[in-house]
């Protein structure tokens, strides 16, 4: 049994609008699980109150420093390895760039200066080498970078 054809003509419509549909809900589907899982990792709150408590006691970090005082809002965790050593970001209040390592052992951090946008920093500690180079995206608080243990 065959379709007449105004059937034809108006299920062909339909059917196609179907179609589009599904394709694009696919499409949208991917992209937002390529948006997350290019996502940084936030860290969990206990290492980011850890990182921050270490670098609010920092005296390289005060009102009255040429770097400013750290803004808390900024401090992102930016890369963690198995081992639990953690890379972050920071802004200060006079837009130096701060990045820094932090493992078991301590950690060390480094500034830029006030407006610069990219930061590299080269730590060794306790015969391990950590290499991080941080460049700020855009206006905001969003970092790209490359974490590298060794």
């Amino acid at each position: 049994m065959t379709a007449s054809p105004t059937t034809r003509r108006k299920i062909a419509p339909a059917a196609t609008m179907v179609i589009a549909l599904l394709g694009s809900l696919a499409l949208l589907f991917t992209f937002v699980t390529q948006v997350a899982a290019a996502a940084p990792p936030r860290g969990t709150d206990e290492v980011r109150a850890s990182v921050l408590a270490q670098l609010e006691e920092s005296p390289h970090l005060t009102a009255t420093s040429e770097h400013g005082k750290i803004i808390p809002d900024t401090l992102e965790i930016i890369d963690e390895t198995p081992d639990g050593v953690v890379a972050f970001a920071f802004l200060t209040t006079t837009e130096a760039l701060g990045i820094g390592v932090q493992d078991s052992q301590g950690g060390s951090f480094g500034l830029s200066a006030p407006g610069q946008k990219t930061h590299l920093l080269k730590v060794s500690n306790a015969g391990n080498v950590y290499e991080l180079a941080v460049r700020r995206s855009g206006s905001g608080n969003g970092y790209e970078h490359t974490f590298t243990a060794e």
